[in-house]
């Protein structure tokens, strides 16, 4: 991050990966198999709602859930709810755009799923897939009982602190912060300082600082560094444009700064985020026994027998 850039809010940094168009965020493994798995939870779960059902898709991201669900079942209306910005794609790679009275399924961006209008009430499933835990999941029960129809359930899938992709999101953070430990971003933003000001003898300086840094950081053991390849390549692309255009240079070095800080702080959310055996347990305590029906607590693992990995906690209720 340069001296002079403001932090990036939560809703800032999800904005900016939703942006890009994904739909899925959170996977161990990025096999096309697995978030089509995701997406088969979903869909057989539509396939139990009553008709004409109404679906509340809490901190919905880019779609994923609210897909899926439509996939399964043309007829029911589904309000997909996020605290960012969004950039919902269709199956067919365009923006999706929701025309007044032609569609069941509407995305509400810019809304915190703990102060949502009354209007969004009276729902057959309330559902949120790698979500509701952002906000804080002992604030979200007295929330859901109030938007809830009688008999109407509850299904999400919560990041587990036991699972692989909170293992693999811990070596991510830490290879981060190797890297700003190593100063190659710094050092970097030196050099195109150097450069600006036709200061050869600095430039000359702060290049080799840079190349010795480089070769330093990859003798240190951080994991397989798949992130380091990127932004080596990135920082080598930046180099080579530097002696024809150093303002084009300067500019695309604050946006990968700004791109790896976003990327940093938003799997320190995730792990932050992830829950406990301990802490889902007290999550579903706050279900009252003579309120809520049918709970369920279990592992959500995902993937073949072969390369199968635990995801997530698969948490369902009803309400009586």
């Amino acid at each position: 991050m340069s001296s002079n850039e403001t932090p990036l809010s939560e809703a800032q940094v999800w904005s900016m990966y939703w942006a890009g168009g994904q739909r899925n965020s959170c996977l161990a493994a990025h096999r096309e198999s697995d978030q089509q798995e995701l997406s088969n939870y979903w869909r057989k779960l539509a396939q139990q709602l009553p008709k004409h059902a109404r679906v509340l898709d809490l901190a919905c991201g880019n779609g994923a859930v609210a897909y899926a669900l439509q996939d399964s079942r043309a007829d029911i209306t589904i309000d997909a709810v996020d605290k960012s910005e969004l950039n919902p794609v269709t199956a067919a790679g365009e923006q999706y755009s929701c025309p007044a009275g032609q569609s069941k399924l509407s995305f509400h961006a810019k809304l915190d799923i703990l102060d949502l209008p009354e209007k969004f009430n009276n729902y057959d499933l309330i559902c949120s897939q790698f979500g509701i835990e952002y906000a804080g999941l002992l604030a979200i029960p007295e929330m859901l009982e109030r938007r809830l129809k009688l008999g109407g359930r509850l299904a999400f899938l919560i990041h587990n602190k036991n699972g692989d992709l909170y293992e693999s999101s811990c070596k991510k953070i830490n290879e981060y912060k190797v890297l700003r430990e190593a100063g190659l971003l710094r050092l970097m933003q030196s050099y195109l300082r150097s450069l600006l000001k036709e200061n050869v003898e600095q430039q000359s300086a702060d290049r080799q600082a840079l190349e010795l840094a480089g070769q330093q950081y990859m003798g240190l053991e951080v994991g397989t560094k798949p992130i380091s390849g990127a932004i080596f390549d990135a920082i080598s692309q930046l180099l080579s444009l530097s002696q024809q255009d150093v303002s084009g240079a300067r500019k695309g070095f604050d946006a990968l700064s700004m791109r790896i800080s976003a990327e940093q702080n938003r799997l320190e959310q995730m792990v932050a985020a992830a829950q406990s055996e301990d802490q889902i347990k007290k999550f579903d305590a706050l279900f009252l026994p003579s309120t809520y029906i049918e709970r369920k607590i279990s592992d959500f693992h995902i993937g073949t027998d072969k390369e199968q990995y635990l995801l997530a906690w698969e948490y369902s209720a009803r309400l009586k």
